[in-house]
């Protein structure tokens, strides 16, 4: 009889563990990741340079755009910076993001472009892994 129940006992355990091993499939889809285009987008450049970004994804949508160091003139960053395009991408999935329509902004042409196409493409990355 304990030898009944230790083996029922086992079978359980492994039954449980087959169980906990498919978790975190579901669990990482429903995860947020980070990513940045400081590597990924060396040739995409502003008027100065680079305009890397750091895009998050949770649940499957963009939940935040960090906007990393940069070169560009400050006066027309700030411009593009407060013209809502990074507000813009906020809460959509990587496809829709990837297809947006964005308007440059007037007279940051360049930066706005640049961060536009950092953002699109780090939303590009994030569609190869899912």
């Amino acid at each position: 009889m304990k030898r009944i129940i230790a083996i029922a006992g086992a079978a359980l355990l492994i039954a449980c563990g087959a169980l906990q091993a498919k978790q975190p499939r579901k669990a990482r889809a429903n995860a947020s990741f980070t990513i940045s285009t400081a590597e990924l987008c060396r040739d995409v450049k502003g008027y100065r340079g680079p305009v890397p970004v750091s895009v998050t994804f949770t649940n499957g949508k963009i939940s935040g755009i960090k906007l990393l160091p940069n070169h560009e003139t400050p006066s027309y960053f700030q411009r593009v910076e407060r013209s809502g395009i990074v507000q813009q991408f906020i809460g959509l999935t990587p496809a829709q993001a990837e297809a947006k329509k964005v308007d440059a902004v007037s007279g940051a042409t360049f930066s706005s472009r640049a961060l536009i196409r950092n953002i699109q493409a780090a939303a590009r990355e994030a569609r190869k892994r899912k």
